[in-house]
């Protein structure tokens, strides 16, 4: 047994609805159109009168989600743990300076990584100034190494 599908039915039934639809449609828009046009205010040189929006000002969009602040946490304190892991080993006279610089490489690395998210964050954000401390101690660390601050003779 084979089904064929009555086109012709089909297309007068679609077609026909499409156009009351269509029609509907247009007629609705029309109309929105005619009153907006006509209810728009204008000055009486014939120029649109524009509207001032001040609550947008005062509207700060949450950029900020759940996740992605948990992903920051989770890096700053990857670079802490760097921090530490690089102050050991500052304060071993054992370890000498070409053994501690991968260390600064990956700081400067993961400092690198982080300050999208710091431009992220909102000023009010409590996460924001533990990341902003981090980074500049960072700089600073990075800074006195590559100076030689901690080359002893």
């Amino acid at each position: 047994m084979e089904i064929h599908p009555d086109d012709e039915i089909l297309k007068s039934i679609c077609s026909g609805r499409k156009r009351a639809e269509k029609k509907f449609a247009t007629n609705r828009f029309e109309t929105l159109f005619k009153e907006a046009v006509k209810n728009s205010s204008k000055t009486g040189d014939g120029h649109k009168k524009q509207i001032m929006v001040n609550n947008m000002a005062k509207m700060q969009l949450n950029t900020s989600s759940p996740a992605r602040d948990v992903s920051t946490v989770k890096r700053v304190e990857k670079l802490l743990d760097i921090l530490d892991e690089y102050h050991q080993k500052l304060g071993d006279l054992k370890i000498a300076s070409k053994d501690i610089s991968p260390l600064i490489v990956k700081i400067e690395s993961e400092k690198e990584n982080l300050i999208p998210a710091l431009n992220s964050l909102s000023d009010g954000d409590k996460l924001k100034g533990i990341l902003n401390q981090t980074l500049v101690t960072s700089s600073l660390e990075i800074l006195k190494f590559n100076r030689g601050d901690y080359i002893t003779s």
